[in-house]
């Protein structure tokens, strides 16, 4: 191509000699009395051309260069385990950069992955009255896909289904994807995918971002964020506030029951407010220390109807419900790495507290008198009490070992996982006072009173542990050995393997392995095949849960067995400056996948589907 910012650069034995263009874009190489050389040519946007000539003749040759995407040469971490560039990655990885973000009107994570994605479902579902977002990826719901921040696992679920509000994309750098089988690198629930969310770090001395999106009525999002950057010295504060009024798409009509009526709306009022501090110190570009905090606190304001006589007439008001659900999450992690000339040492600890609580704006139960407005009293009495009961707290520690080396074309990862998994649960009991409701036609009438321990009804009078309505705890806790190859094939090709060894404290031992084949002698073309062994283990409360205050009743079942997949996929990559595209035909047989099925009884119970493809 005429260009003259290209250059050549040919390697002649241990020489290097170079040239530039003339006008016309033609190089004059001159050669001194070698009969062997190879000569490269590069250009920005476009992929490396190398050959082998024989340079003690003259000759005139006419070099084409074949365009590749800039992005072919971002690195990619999630595919395995290891940084790679995108184009050498064995393992299809969709990558979504903070740019694509800022450009669009993404306003969450499941936004991009519904609009970056084929083969993606994001749905809203009420369960208990409020409202959950639930997401599938190739057909298996998140429970089956693991979401990481910044390659620590999420664990936070609210109402069965992961809290997607903790995964805000204010500070992304990307966000790396990949679908299908992935045990053998990550471990149990991704055997159907992973979704790494990587956060930003600071490059500037001092750099800060304020932004306020409005994308009302699904949320008003407001962020802050601020980035320090000196001498061995990191540091980034990313403050979010979300807010929502909610919104109906079916009808505004209360659901009534003795004590009045409740809305079930699409998406219910709610607001957010996450902190995030992320500390980084690097010494000699060799040793790397990181410590990440973030709080992460969310109210749902879940609205009933009452009816009442004031004066001889009916009147009708609304107000909060007299139970409402409060979430907050607090994630810790420290990671330690040794930056070695050819191998990096890393150590990571993660622990996340994802705390439920329970509100109550009226807690006492009072009523108003005759001459008060019922109205009034409710929604701005300053004599109702308010509290917070903690309801369950789901406890998740990881601790990851990892030694990235290189051996000729080999490059290798060793690794050690220790995971546990701990779910309290509590019963929260309600005044034991006199309570008061008011029915449909307005008459005032006592309720039953929990006065526990000697006067309660287990269904009225609490919100109820999980695990039989007694206060427990419940732990699961796995440890594994894991291992990956990645070989350079012919100086283009890729071959991958890795297997997982997983030794699970209620569980046998469990062998779980991938291959994946890349062949790029196609190019501008990507081929890649991949086979995966993977697994999925129960969670706590699929093996444990004991629900008997719910309608209907939820019961785990501790004869689970884990979910075991083979994923079969192909794919055809292109990437191209201004062309890129892939396609791909993936096949996932996945035996004793864990589910939900109705009992005789009408009960709800956690079973296994022997086969589903």
């Amino acid at each position: 191509g005429k260009s003259q910012n290209a250059f050549v650069e040919e390697h002649i034995l241990e020489n290097n000699e170079g040239a530039v263009s003339d006008k016309n874009g033609n190089f004059f190489i001159k050669f001194s009395g070698l009969n062997e050389c190879s000569i490269e040519v590069r250009h920005i946007g476009y992929q490396k051309y190398r050959k082998n000539i024989d340079c003690s003749v003259d000759q005139n040759l006419k070099i084409s260069l074949i365009q590749e995407s800039l992005n072919a040469n971002e690195i990619v971490i999630t595919g395995n385990k290891k940084e790679t560039f995108v184009k050498d990655s064995p393992i299809l990885t969709h990558v979504v950069s903070s740019q694509d973000i800022e450009k669009s009107s993404y306003s969450s994570v499941k936004d991009v992955l519904e609009m970056s994605l084929p083969n993606f479902q994001n749905s809203m579902w009420t369960h208990a009255n409020f409202t959950s977002n639930q997401v599938k990826i190739q057909g298996l719901s998140d429970k089956n896909i693991l979401f990481l921040i910044d390659g620590a696992r999420v664990s936070g679920e609210f109402s069965g289904m992961l809290d997607f509000d903790m995964l805000d994309i204010s500070n992304v750098a990307k966000i790396e994807i990949v679908d299908g089988g992935m045990s053998s690198l990550y471990g149990s629930s991704a055997i159907g995918g992973v979704v790494n969310i990587i956060s930003k770090k600071p490059k500037k001395d001092l750099s800060y971002k304020i932004s306020y999106m409005n994308n009302d009525p699904e949320s008003i999002s407001k962020t802050l964020y601020f980035g320090i950057n000196k001498n061995i010295f990191s540091y980034v504060l990313n403050v979010v506030e979300n807010f929502s009024d909610g919104y109906d798409l079916t009808t505004n009509d209360a659901v009534y029951s003795d004590n009045g009526g409740v809305y079930y709306n699409t998406l219910e009022k709610y607001q957010s407010l996450s902190h995030k501090h992320d500390f980084n110190l690097k010494f000699n570009n060799k040793y790397f220390l990181n410590f990440k905090y973030k709080n992460y606190v969310k109210d749902i304001f879940v609205f009933q109807d009452y009816r009442a006589l004031e004066d001889g007439n009916f009147i009708f008001y609304k107000s909060y419900q007299h139970e409402m659900p409060k979430s907050e999450d607090n994630r810790y992690g420290l990671s330690f790495k040794i930056n070695f000339k050819e191998s990096l040492l890393k150590l990571d600890f993660n622990t996340e507290e994802y705390i439920k609580s329970n509100y109550y704006f009226n807690y006492t139960s009072v009523i108003p008198n005759q001459q008060e407005h019922i109205y009034d009293f409710y929604n701005t009495s300053n004599q109702l009490e308010q509290r917070d009961f903690v309801n369950a707290i789901h406890e998740n520690k990881t601790l990851n070992l990892q030694y990235n080396f290189s051996i000729a074309k080999h490059s290798i990862v060793l690794g050690f996982e220790q995971n546990n998994n701990v779910y309290n649960s509590y019963n929260i009991y309600k005044n034991g006072g006199d309570q008061f409701g008011t029915d449909l036609f307005g008459n005032i009438y006592e309720l039953n009173v929990c006065d526990y321990p000697n006067n309660y009804t287990l269904t009225a009078c609490e919100a109820a542990s999980i695990f039989g309505s007694v206060d427990d705890s419940k732990s699961f806790k796995t440890k594994a050995f894991y291992f990956s190859d990645t070989y350079s094939l012919m100086n283009t090709d890729v071959i991958a393997f890795s297997i997982r060894n997983v030794i699970p404290e209620n569980y046998s031992r469990k062998t779980v392995f991938s291959f994946a084949y890349m062949y790029k002698q196609n190019q501008p073309y990507d081929i890649r095949f991949n086979y995966s062994r993977g697994f999925r283990l129960p969670s706590v409360k699929e093996l444990y849960y004991n629900y008997l205050g719910h309608e209907p009743v939820i019961i785990g079942n501790p004869d689970l067995l884990p979910s075991v997949n083979d994923y079969f996929s192909f794919s055809v990559d292109k990437r191209v400056y201004n062309n890129s595209y892939s396609l791909e035909f993936f096949y996932n047989d996945v035996k004793n996948l864990i589910s939900t099925s109705n009992t005789e009884s009408n009960e709800i119970q956690y079973v296994n589907y022997a086969n589903v493809v």
